[in-house]
């Protein structure tokens, strides 16, 4: 419980500084937005890595509802588990059971999560996303990696994740559902930032992929609790990181321009455990969440 009370100070104290930081934002709405307090499950459900109920070989979704209650199989407690202090447990291997459908080891260049997907406004619906070309989209999670197998890749616990949604197919000629911006927590607790940037050629009209981005290191955590910050603010893409384990402190830094740069999908945000290993399914990963906040001036 002192650990809980510690991370949520630290995340009041840093939410009221971006409040009077971020222009064109009421600092006592941004404040209430990232207080401490428990998570809303509104504006969010959970992936496992077990066949769904329709038995179409991909993931299941754990929605509101459930969460709030507990209400989980015995199944899926073995992947997303509520702790005692209020944090949760996300474990994750590759089971071939993925968002896009089902997939065997090694060929298929796909992965296994237990991760949080974002409803905007809390529609349950995954046509709720956002567009970057206005206003401010923030999320603060605050987590930890207790397990990551050495000589993999490693586990996404954040991302900004394009998609082609109904608005987007309406409004544009837009194609495909890249992710855009990922936070990769690496063997040994580097934790490395890969974004996307815009093609070579024709930007609003080409879908954008991995064969155009950049990757950053941003600071070692270790085994320790962190918090990740990803921030839109009229198109333009930041970052923060905080380690209080191992004295990091970085404040919100430019990354990337993506208003000016012709991106025009629509988004949402994830966190959590995905796992960037498919070769068996005995190595796995494991992650504790602590807390998770997200803004939208324009909600």
């Amino acid at each position: 419980m002192r650990l809980m009370k510690k991370l949520l100070l630290g995340a009041f104290v840093s939410a009221a500084f971006l409040g009077c930081a971020t222009t064109g934002v009421d600092k006592a709405v941004l404040e209430a937005a990232m207080a401490p307090g428990p998570i809303n499950w509104n504006n969010w459900y959970v992936s496992v890595p077990l066949e769904n109920a329709e038995g179409n070989g991909k993931a299941t979704s754990i929605f509101t509802e459930d969460i709030v209650n507990n209400n989980f199989t015995d199944e899926q407690k073995k992947y997303f588990m509520t702790n005692e202090d209020g944090s949760y447990t996300l474990f994750t291997h590759f089971t071939g059971y993925t968002t896009s459908g089902q997939y065997d080891f090694r060929k298929s260049g796909k992965y296994c999560r237990t991760e949080l997907r974002e409803f905007y406004r809390g529609n349950q619906d995954t046509n709720d996303n956002w567009s970057m070309d206005e206003g401010l989209h923030q999320m603060e999670s605050t987590l930890k990696v207790e397990y990551l197998p050495e000589k993999v890749k490693g586990t996404y616990v954040a991302q900004i994740h394009g998609i082609s949604d109904e608005y987007t197919k309406e409004n544009t000629v837009r194609t495909g559902n890249p992710a855009t911006v990922k936070v990769l927590y690496q063997p040994g607790g580097d934790l490395l930032i890969e974004y996307y940037r815009a093609p070579a050629e024709n930007p609003d009209e080409k879908e954008w992929t991995s064969s155009a981005h950049e990757k950053i290191q941003i600071g070692n955590v270790g085994n320790e609790v962190f918090t990740i910050k990803l921030k839109v603010e009229n198109g333009v893409l930041y970052y923060g990181l905080t380690c209080e384990a191992k004295g990091i402190d970085v404040g919100y830094k430019k990354l990337y321009n993506y208003a000016k740069n012709g991106y025009n999908y629509r988004n949402y945000f994830k966190t959590g455990n995905y796992f960037g290993y498919n070769v068996d399914g005995e190595k796995y990963s494991q992650v504790v969440l602590f807390d998770v906040k997200t803004f939208h001036s324009n909600n």
